[in-house]
């Protein structure tokens, strides 16, 4: 068995002890038998030592169990440029919080693949290599933050161009392995280059989507959390809009869909992606050495309940018995 504290255990250990003396110095102080207040005072510290168990959170350690594991690699491509916070997604979310939904919808369709991060705005980084540890990847997808509008030096959809190869080049290598890539991005091009053929990599891809987000209206954005980045000129908020034949464009080379993510309609097509890989994947259960945690702590939530009870049940009869 094994700790991992709610809160910190001298604080527990703290207040029980104050708990517990306040308590047994009004049952000193309190009329009645000997047995009595002899009981209470058991009470009283079965109560203060559930309590600090149950704060401490005891858990069991399982390092192995049946894991389903899929011969899939997934590769989120993810702009992280600062039109990705574009409010228009959905109405007026940041186009970043549809990106961080769809990657989890991905991820909980496709449980048992192994899944890889690359992020791009004015560089490229792979965030994750392959991994099932979807918690891990998770982490990494929802920590990509806003860049600063200063250090923002206009966009590109050729920049993450060779971390996606080299990513897809080593899913290839293993034996037996679909290899899919959902590149998302708003396809904005700002720099003024010209956007590279992706039709060398189609060899790398079995399935994938490309992921479009944004509107052709446009959506203002924000240089941090208050402030809106404003045109120099006119003074008017200035918008992103999403450039939709840059994205088809990707697609057509990369020999995948291209889906412009704006409802319902489009997490349905979502699903229908992940429902043919799964479909031409194969899934396998083996025993893998996986640390997990199964909490046992609800043990000593019965019987804390129950003597919490019986104290309120005793508090409203006292006079009567």
């Amino acid at each position: 068995m094994i700790l991992q504290p709610i809160i910190d255990p001298g604080v527990v250990a703290a207040l029980a002890g104050i708990m517990v003396c306040i308590r047994l110095y009004s049952l000193v102080n309190r009329r009645g038998t000997a047995g009595a207040r002899f009981f209470a005072a058991v009470r009283c510290l079965l109560i203060a030592a559930l309590v600090v168990v149950i704060c401490l959170r005891p858990v069991i350690e399982e390092t192995q169990m049946d894991v389903e594991v899929k011969n899939v690699d997934v590769l989120f491509a993810i702009d992280g440029t600062i039109s990705m916070w574009a409010e228009d997604y959905s109405g007026s979310s940041e186009r970043m919080s549809g990106v961080i939904s769809d990657c989890q919808a991905i991820m909980d369709e496709l449980k048992g693949a192994a899944f890889g991060v690359v992020k791009f705005d004015n560089l490229s980084w792979i965030l994750a290599p392959y991994t099932q540890d979807t918690e891990a990847v998770t982490d990494v997808i929802t920590m990509i933050s806003r860049p600063d509008p200063d250090y923002a030096a206009g966009s590109s959809l050729n920049t993450p161009y060779n971390d996606i190869k080299r990513m897809l080049e080593s899913s290839r290598k293993k034996d037996d392995r679909m290899t899919v890539v959902f590149f998302m991005s708003d396809g904005e091009i700002t720099d003024d280059s010209q956007l590279r053929s992706f039709a060398e990599l189609s060899k790398y891809v079995d399935q994938g989507a490309v992921l479009g987000y944004g509107t052709a209206e446009g959506g203002p954005m924000k240089k941090d959390d208050y402030k809106y980045i404003y045109l120099g000129d006119t003074y008017e908020k200035a918008l992103s809009v999403i450039d939709e034949d840059a994205l088809r464009q990707i697609a057509s080379d990369l020999g995948i869909r291209y889906i412009h993510m704006d409802g319902e309609y489009s997490k349905e097509e979502l699903s229908k992606v992940a429902a043919q890989i799964i479909e031409g994947s194969r899934s396998a259960t083996e025993k893998k050495d996986v640390v997990s945690y199964r909490d046992i702590y609800f043990w000593f939530v019965i019987p804390l309940f129950l003597l919490l009870a019986a104290e309120l049940y005793l508090l409203l009869h006292r006079d009567r018995l």
